[in-house]
C-alpha cells in the first residue's frame, strides 16, 4: 500500500485533552440528573410562605437556587383582615408554611402550615356562625396579636381555642 492510502485508512489522531473533558461533563450531567431524581431542594424547589402580619401568601419557584417564579395570593384571613379593616405592619415577615420538590413527590409541611389551616378553619366558623363584624374584627384582631407573636404553637393553639368558643355559641341544627 502506498503511504496516502495508510493515511485515509487510519481512524483521526484525537487531541490528548478532550477524553478526561468529555469524561468530567458527563459525570456532571449524570450527578444533575440524579439530583434531579432524588428531589434535592437546591435543584429544584415550589415553596409557599405566609407573611405573619397580614396573612397574606407567597408561592414561589426556585430551580438552582435561583428564583423562577413569585406570585402572592389572599389566604381566607388575609381577605377577611383586609375586609374589616384591621391594622397590620407594613412589613412582610415571611414565614414557610410548605414546599415540595420535583417528581418524586416530596411535599414538607412546615409548623405555619398548620397555623395557616387553623387561621382557614377560624375564618369559615366566622363565616358558618354568622359572627356580626364588630364581633369577628374583635376576634380576628385578637388572633393576629397571637399570630405576630411569631411563636407558632401560641397562635395554632389560639385559633383553636376562639373555633371553639365560637362553635359553642353556634346554634345547634335540629336533630
Amino acid at each position: 500500500m502506498s503511504r496516502r492510502m495508510e493515511a485515509t485508512q487510519q481512524p483521526p489522531k484525537r487531541t490528548k485533552g478532550t477524553r478526561p473533558l468529555l469524561l468530567i461533563a458527563g459525570l456532571v450531567v449524570v450527578g444533575l440528573c440524579l439530583c434531579l431524581l432524588l428531589g434535592a431542594r437546591w435543584v429544584f424547589l415550589r415553596a409557599t410562605d405566609m407573611d405573619i402580619n397580614s396573612g397574606v401568601l407567597r408561592h414561589q419557584v426556585r430551580v438552582l437556587t435561583l428564583p423562577v417564579a413569585e406570585e402572592q395570593e389572599d389566604s381566607p384571613l388575609s381577605r377577611e383582615v383586609r375586609r374589616l379593616g384591621i391594622v397590620t405592619a407594613e412589613t412582610p415577615l415571611w414565614k414557610r408554611t410548605s414546599e415540595s420538590r420535583l417528581w418524586r413527590g416530596i411535599h414538607v409541611c412546615y409548623i405555619y402550615g398548620g397555623v395557616l389551616a387553623r387561621a382557614t378553619e377560624l375564618v369559615m366558623s366566622l363565616e358558618l356562625s354568622k359572627t356580626p363584624d364588630d364581633e369577628r374584627r374583635e376576634v380576628l384582631q385578637r388572633f393576629m396579636l397571637a399570630l405576630q407573636s411569631a411563636d407558632p404553637q401560641h397562635a395554632e393553639q389560639q385559633a383553636r381555642l376562639i373555633t371553639d368558643e365560637i362553635a359553642g355559641r353556634a346554634p345547634r341544627p335540629a336533630q
